[in-house]
C-alpha cells in the first residue's frame, strides 16, 4: 500500500510539474501575441510542435498564412490580448486554454474510448425563460415562463460537464442575470470559462466591478445593430444603456463580444463597415452572428434573410474579417469549421426546464438532467441520431437541422419520441415553411456550382 501510494504521489506530482510547466509556455505565448509577425509564427511552430489534434493543426497553418499575408485577423488577437486585465488573463490561460483545449481534450477523448462517441466542448445553459424585454421573433418564445432551474440543479450539470472534459459553459435564456444564484455558480466553479448571452440591463457598476475581479466570465451583449435597429426591436434606450455597460466591461478587462441576430430587418446594417466600427470603438473583441430561426411560438418566419440574402451575407462577412480587426463567428455559415452543425455533436442546449436539446434552436428533448447524470444523458439514442446520421453529415457546409434538412430531423424526432418544448410548430404548420425554405436554398447553392 505504502510503495502504490508512493507511485501514485509521484505520478501526480509529475503531472503538476507538467501542468505548471505548459501554464507558464501558454502564458508566455500569450505575452508574446502583442510582439512581430517574426515572433509570432515562432510562437505559432512552438504550439504546433505540441498541437494534439489534426484539425487543430490546420487552425494554427492558417494563422501562420494570416501572419504573413498581414491579415486584420493578427490584429485582432493583439486587440484580444491587450484587453484582458490581469485577472482576464490568468483566468483566460488556465480556464479556456489550459481546461477546454488542453485538458479538456484528453478527457473528451479518455471519455471517446469509453463511450464510442465524443462528448460535447460545449455546453449551454438557458437558467431561465424570464426577460424584461421582448423582442419580436426570440426563439425562447413559447419555453414555459415560470421554469427556472435551481443553484443545485446547475452546479451539479456544471461539476459532471467538467468531468468529461466540458469545462466551456454559455448561457442563454431569458435573460440569465435575472438569475441571482448564477453568481454563485460563478464563484464556485472558478475553474470553468463562462460566458453569458445577456442583454445587459441588469448589469450596473458593483456587477460590473465583480465580473471584473473574477476574470473567468466573458460578456455578449446583444444589439440589433446600431441605435435605431436595437431599439426597434429590443425597447427606446436599450442601445445606449447596452454599450454603455459594454464600454464599463471593456475598460475593467472584461472580455466583451457583441452577439447580432440578422434578419430582413437589420441585414445591412449589422454586415456594414460602421457597426463593426462601433462594435470596436466600443471595446469588443468578438461578436457572433446568428440568423433569425423560425422557432418558438412567436416565430417571425416572414423576417428570415432569404437564401439569396444569407449568401451575400457570407460573402459581406468575408469582406469585413479581411479589412477589421475583430474575430466573429457566423453561426449561419461557420460550422463547417469544425465538421458542421454543431447541434448535439460540439454543443449541447439544457433549457430552463432541464430538457436536453440538440441546440437552442432544436427546442426537442428526450432526456432530462433531473434525475440523470451528464454522461447518461449523452448516451441518448436520440442525441446518438442527431450525432451520427449520415443525412445531416453528407454536406458539412449545409446541415442546420431546422434550415438545411428540416425533414431529416422531423424524422429523428418522430422516430424517438422527442417532446416539443416550447410550442413551437416545427412539427406542423411551420413544416411546409421551413421545407420550402430548405429547397430554395438547395437550389441556389446547385445554381452557384454550375
Amino acid at each position: 500500500m505504502d510503495r502504490a501510494h508512493n507511485i501514485g504521489g509521484f505520478m501526480g506530482l509529475v503531472a503538476s510539474v507538467k501542468r505548471a510547466a505548459t501554464r507558464a509556455v501558454v502564458n508566455q505565448l500569450l505575452g508574446m501575441a502583442d510582439s512581430s509577425d517574426k515572433t509570432l509564427l515562432r510562437m505559432i511552430a512552438a504550439i504546433k510542435s505540441v498541437s494534439p489534434l489534426e484539425w487543430y493543426d490546420k487552425g494554427l497553418a492558417a494563422m501562420e498564412d494570416y501572419v504573413r499575408q498581414g491579415h486584420p485577423g493578427v490584429e485582432a488577437v493583439r486587440r484580444t490580448v491587450r484587453a484582458m486585465s490581469p485577472a482576464t488573463r490568468r483566468k483566460f490561460v488556465e480556464n479556456f486554454i489550459m481546461n477546454v483545449f488542453i485538458e479538456g481534450n484528453h478527457r473528451r477523448y479518455a471519455f471517446w474510448e469509453r463511450e464510442g462517441f465524443g462528448p460535447p466542448t460545449t455546453l449551454l445553459i438557458s437558467p431561465t425563460t424570464v426577460c424584461n424585454l421582448k423582442c419580436y421573433g426570440c426563439y425562447a418564445e413559447g419555453h414555459d415562463v415560470h421554469s427556472t432551474l435551481s443553484f443545485e440543479a446547475m452546479d451539479k450539470l456544471v461539476g459532471e460537464a467538467k468531468e468529461v472534459g466540458c469545462p466551456l459553459v454559455h448561457f442563454v435564456g431569458g435573460e440569465p442575470f435575472l438569475v441571482k444564484h448564477l453568481w454563485d455558480l460563478f464563484e464556485k466553479h472558478q475553474d470553468v470559462f463562462f460566458n453569458v448571452f445577456t442583454n445587459a440591463t441588469q448589469l450596473g457598476d458593483a456587477e460590473i466591478d465583480r465580473l471584473a475581479k473574477m476574470g473567468h466570465v466573458a460578456l455578449s451583449v446583444s444589439v440589433e445593430g446600431l441605435q435605431m435597429h436595437t431599439d426597434e426591436r429590443r425597447g427606446r434606450g436599450i442601445y445606449a444603456l447596452a454599450t454603455d455597460v459594454m464600454k464599463k466591461l471593456a475598460d475593467k478587462g472584461v472580455l466583451v463580444a457583441f452577439s447580432a441576430t440578422y434578419s430582413k430587418a437589420n441585414i445591412d446594417v449589422v454586415g456594414s463597415p460602421e457597426f463593426i466600427d462601433a462594435m470596436i470603438d466600443i471595446g469588443c473583441v468578438f461578436g457572433w452572428y446568428f440568423p433569425l430561426m423560425p422557432v418558438g411560438s412567436c416565430a417571425v418566419p416572414q423576417l428570415m434573410p432569404t437564401p439569396f440574402q444569407k449568401l451575400m451575407f457570407k460573402d459581406r462577412l468575408a469582406e469585413l474579417r479581411a479589412t477589421k480587426p475583430l474575430l466573429f463567428f457566423d453561426f449561419g455559415h461557420d460550422e463547417w469549421i469544425a465538421g458542421g452543425c454543431l447541434a448535439g455533436r460540439k454543443m449541447l442546449h439544457v433549457n430552463s426546464q432541464g430538457g436536453v436539446e440538440p441546440c437552442m434552436f432544436t427546442q426537442y428533448a428526450v432526456d432530462n438532467i433531473h434525475g440523470k447524470s451528464f454522461t447518461e444523458v449523452l448516451r441518448s439514442k436520440f442525441l446518438g441520431k442527431v450525432r451520427d446520421d449520415e443525412r445531416i453529415r453528407a454536406n458539412p457546409k449545409k446541415t442546420c437541422l431546422v434550415t438545411d434538412v428540416p425533414e431529416v430531423f422531423r424524422d429523428i424526432v418522430k422516430t424517438e419520441g422527442a417532446k416539443d418544448q416550447s410550442g413551437d410548430t416545427f412539427m406542423t404548420t411551420m413544416a411546409p415553411v421551413v421545407d420550402a425554405y430548405a429547397r430554395e436554398d438547395k437550389a441556389l447553392h446547385e445554381s452557384e456550382k454550375k
